[in-house]
Formats: structure tokens, sequence, C-alpha cells
């Protein structure tokens, strides 16, 4: 009991009523202790803010990832309606252009790069209204060993097919 008493802080000559009225003070004070509510949060109320926060932060990076494509494929046709960058590279200017650095330094050549080439009519243009064949059509009608005007009449005939 001596051990008991010296932990209760009581001295070696005390009663077990002394004790046992030492136990029950300690105990209704331990009971009695409210933890500062700016110091501690409920698990479930942590759990939901944390949940909502984490739905919040994904749906802000979605929006972002969203006007950021945007931005690229605004930018990526800009360029090759101007003449700047040929189809044929999108692709490669499109992984260029996956972070915003990428898109500024993109954006930066656009503005300064000269035009490489201009519009064309290839694929739009109407070859029933034609009345002469280019350099590379005559090469192939007098290949396929047949006249300029029977050439002129299937690529008229092969336009209206088409649309």
């Amino acid at each position: 009991m001596k051990a008991v008493f010296t932990a209760l802080g009581l001295p070696e000559s005390a009663t077990e009523a002394e004790a046992v009225l030492a136990i029950g003070k300690l105990s209704t004070a331990l009971n009695a202790y409210t933890p500062p509510l700016d110091k501690f949060v409920p698990r479930p109320d942590y759990d939901l803010a944390l949940n909502r926060a984490t739905a919040a932060e994904g749906q802000l990076a979605a929006q972002a990832k969203a006007s950021h494509d945007a931005r690229v494929a605004a930018a990526l046709d800009g360029a090759v309606k101007a003449g700047k960058v040929s189809p044929a590279t999108k692709d490669f200017y499109l992984a260029t252009c996956a972070t915003a650095d990428g898109l500024a330094a993109f954006e930066k050549f656009a503005a300064a790069a000269p035009t490489i080439f201009g519009e064309t009519d290839i694929g739009r243009g109407d070859p029933a209204g034609k009345t002469a064949l280019n350099a590379e059509q005559k090469a192939v009608a007098l290949a396929l060993g047949v006249s300029e005007q029977d050439y002129l009449a299937h690529l008229a005939a092969k336009a209206a097919k088409a649309a």
C-alpha cells in the first residue's frame, strides 16, 4: 500500500479511506477534463472536410486542364492557319505545349516565326470549272494516254461524285 499512497501523493501513514478519497478526486478531475475545441476536431468532421477539399482540388485541376487544352488547341490552330506551322508537325507542337511553360514558349515562337507556306486550294477547288491542266496533271494524262479534255472531264466527274 505504501507504493499506492506514494503514487497518490499521500504520506506513508495515510489510511485506506484517505486513499479511496484521493482516487475519487483524481477520477472526478479526469472525467471533468474537456479538451479545448480549438485544438481538437471530431474525426467525422475532419474526414468530411478533407474529402470536400480533395474533391474541390480535383475539380479545379480538371478545369485548369480543360482551359489549358483549349488554349493549346487555339494556339496550334491559329499557327497552322497563319502558315507558321505545318499540319504535319502539329502533334510535335502539341507535345511541346503540354505544360504552361511549353505553351508560353510556343506562343512566343509562333509570334516571331515567319509564314512558311500560304493557303492553297488543294482539295478545295472545283475541277469542273477548270479549263486547263497544271503541269503535274498534264504529265498524268500523258502517262495514261488520255487527252487533256478527257482528263478534265474525269476530274469533273470525280468532283461531282465526291460532292
